[in-house]
């Protein structure tokens, strides 16, 4: 007999509650992290109350305010006016524009970070023109020194994914109780019910074959992307039979540093790439590795990294030769 839990899956709906209710949502409270893909997959779901109409951004069923990112600056435009810059972030999964106004009464001169630049930014998520994109007034901007900063917000977002963001928000009689709220109805009417789509989080129980085909590849040495550089890098870990290292074991080598300056070079209008241009190029490879389920973290501090067992097992068996 067929047990119901797959049946409840599949029949489960997505409630979405009126704006007045949003404050019930801790998420909504906070500056929510997610990949750039996410923020603009994000639900709109249109809302009249009256004559007043206003729609909300959702993840899952709950309401998203403001959004907290880690991305590399691709590009910038100072606007005519110098009233604002808009920076072309991407964290790897996709890109989006991030608009900064300025602060004070002079004019913009020039932006506050050059391209290459691993950037951390909070604002609002918005859409304007048909476009999604993040707003900022407040000047929440920074640079991030740790050249690990993207690789740890990617892992950190897949667990707020799996253990917060992927819980849905209930509103009940109790909770409205607990915070003494009284001009609210004593039960919630439901705005919309649609299928329940669940989030997909990258399978990581066994390493992906494409490891393998990373490892043969070595005619890709001669095109210098990305993808040639995480290539690359996996064909290192199998020569010098790393189980386990750090980023700085893998940044001391030459032939690594060297190629990914050069694919900076093809990245970057400039003729001499800087470290952390170089840093991000190591980091993206890392966390694609980390994706495909060929490494994982080593330490309770997420400073190195272990080759999945399952992995060296595999090679072993099959001997496989680069």
């Amino acid at each position: 007999m067929a047990s119901n839990s797959s049946l409840n899956t599949k029949n489960r709906k997505r409630i979405y509650y009126a704006p007045k209710y949003w404050q019930f949502d801790p998420i909504y409270q906070t500056n929510v992290k997610l990949f750039i893909k996410d923020l603009l997959n994000l639900k709109t779901v249109q809302f009249i109350e009256g004559s007043k109409i206003t729609h909300g951004f959702f993840y899952g069923n709950h309401p998203i305010q403001e959004v907290d990112i880690i991305a590399t600056v691709t590009a910038f435009d100072i606007n005519e006016g110098k009233k604002y810059t808009k920076y072309t972030l991407d964290d790897g999964s996709a890109t989006i524009e991030f608009i900064d106004f300025k602060n004070d009464d002079g004019p913009i001169l020039e932006p506050k970070f050059d391209r290459g630049t691993v950037i951390r930014v909070i604002g609002k998520i918005k859409d304007y023109n048909g476009k999604r994109e993040i707003g900022n007034s407040y000047g929440r901007m920074w640079a991030e020194k740790d050249p690990n900063a993207e690789l740890l917000r990617w892992l950190e977002i897949l667990t707020l994914k799996k253990d917060v963001y992927s819980r849905p928000f209930i509103l009940s009689k109790r909770t409205i109780t607990i915070n003494n709220v009284s001009d609210v109805e004593e039960v919630p009417p439901i705005l919309s019910m649609v299928s329940e789509v669940p989030e997909s989080v990258p399978n990581t129980s066994m390493p992906s074959t494409r490891i393998f085909e990373r490892m043969k590849n070595s005619d890709n040495q001669s095109s210098h992307t990305e993808e040639a550089f995480t290539d690359l890098i996996t064909r290192y870990i199998y020569k010098n039979n790393l189980t386990r290292f750090s980023i700085v074991r893998i940044r001391q080598s030459p032939e690594l540093n060297e190629f990914a300056k050069k694919v900076a070079i093809n990245q970057y209008p400039c003729p001499k790439p800087n470290g952390q241009q170089v840093a991000a190029l190591f980091v993206k490879a890392l966390r694609v590795l980390m994706l495909e389920g060929f490494l994982s973290y080593a330490d309770y501090h997420k400073i190195s990294y272990r080759v999945d067992s399952l992995f060296v097992d595999m090679v072993r068996e099959w001997k496989v030769q680069i």
